[in-house]
C-alpha cells in the first residue's frame, strides 16, 4: 500500500468521540486521511478563552510526561521501548497532521492571493518543496 503525504498510518486513527476533535477514518482504499481544513480552521477559530488555557495544558502535559515517564521506566526493557514507540509515532502522526494542515492553509493562501499565472505556479511549485521537504522529516514508511 502506498502512503500519500495525506495518508500517514495505515491504520485509522479515533478520536475521543466524546470530544469534538479531528477524526482520522479509513477511505475506501483503507488509508487513513484527514480533514486537514478542519485543523486549521479550528486553530484560526479557536476561541481566546481556550488560547488562555495555554499555559495550563504546558503544564499539564509537562506533569503528565513525567509521571507517564516513571510508570514506563517501571517496565521492563522491551516493553518500555514498546510503548515508547507507540506513544512517539502517534505523536509523530499528530504533529505531522497539524504541520501539513497549517502548511496546505498557507499554500492555499498565497495561491489564492498570486495576481498571475506564474504566479500561482511559481506557489504550487513552493508547495511542492515544502511537501518534500515534510516527507523527509517524519520519513514516510
Amino acid at each position: 500500500m502506498e502512503l500519500s503525504l495525506f495518508a500517514r498510518s495505515k491504520s485509522a486513527l479515533t478520536a475521543n468521540p466524546r470530544k469534538k476533535d479531528i477524526v482520522l477514518t479509513n477511505d475506501v482504499y483503507g488509508e487513513a486521511s484527514t480533514d486537514l481544513e478542519a485543523i486549521a480552521d479550528r486553530i484560526k477559530t479557536l476561541p481566546a478563552e481556550q488560547i488562555e488555557k495555554l499555559e495550563e495544558k504546558q503544564n499539564i502535559l509537562s506533569m503528565a510526561l513525567a509521571a507517564f515517564n516513571s510508570r514506563v521506566a517501571a517496565l521492563p526493557k522491551t516493553e518500555q521501548k514498546a510503548a515508547l514507540t507507540l506513544l512517539y509515532s502517534r505523536i509523530i502522526d499528530t504533529v505531522f497532521d497539524f504541520h501539513l494542515s497549517l502548511e496546505t492553509s498557507a499554500a492555499r493562501q498565497n495561491i489564492a492571493e498570486a495576481e498571475t499565472g506564474d504566479q500561482k505556479r511559481e506557489a504550487l511549485h513552493e508547495f511542492h518543496n515544502v511537501t518534500e521537504r515534510l516527507a523527509a522529516i517524519y520519513r514516510f514508511e
